[in-house]
Parts: structure tokens; sequence; C-alpha cells
């Protein structure tokens, strides 16, 4: 995957990459690993009104890992 590009209103993201990202509109990915990325829709439904991006991060509170959200803004 290559490197996102992160804008004041999104991140900017290929079809490709997006069809890449794992599914966790229900749920969050097991496996808390910092770098894990993944994509859900916001609200759930069969025409999400946006999509955004999950990613674990590192948290300050030791034994315990922070998660990151920012909307996804599809290209072409």
């Amino acid at each position: 995957m290559r490197l996102m590009v992160v804008t004041p209103k999104g991140i900017l993201i290929s079809r490709k990459e997006f069809d890449a990202l794992p599914e966790y509109s229900c749920s969050i990915p097991t496996g808390t690993t910092v770098g894990k990325k993944w994509k859900r829709r916001v609200p759930y439904s069969d025409k999400p009104d946006s999509w955004y991006l999950g990613e674990y991060v590192e948290s300050l509170k030791p034994g315990q890992i922070g998660i990151e959200w920012a909307r996804l803004i599809l290209l072409g």
C-alpha cells in the first residue's frame, strides 16, 4: 500500500488501496498491532454516508492501545 495523502478534510485514497483495506463496520479487528489499518462505513447501511480509516496507535497509558479515525476520500 502506498502512503496515503492526508488533507484537512480527510485522507485521499485510491480505489485499489480502499479495496485492499479490510472492512470492520460493526466491530474492530483483533490483533491490536500499532499501525494496523481498516475501513468502516458510517452509518452502517447499504448506502454509507462516508467511510473512515481506523488505525491502531500507541497509547500514553501502559498496556493499552489507541485508535485514531480519519475520513476517507475515495479518488476516481
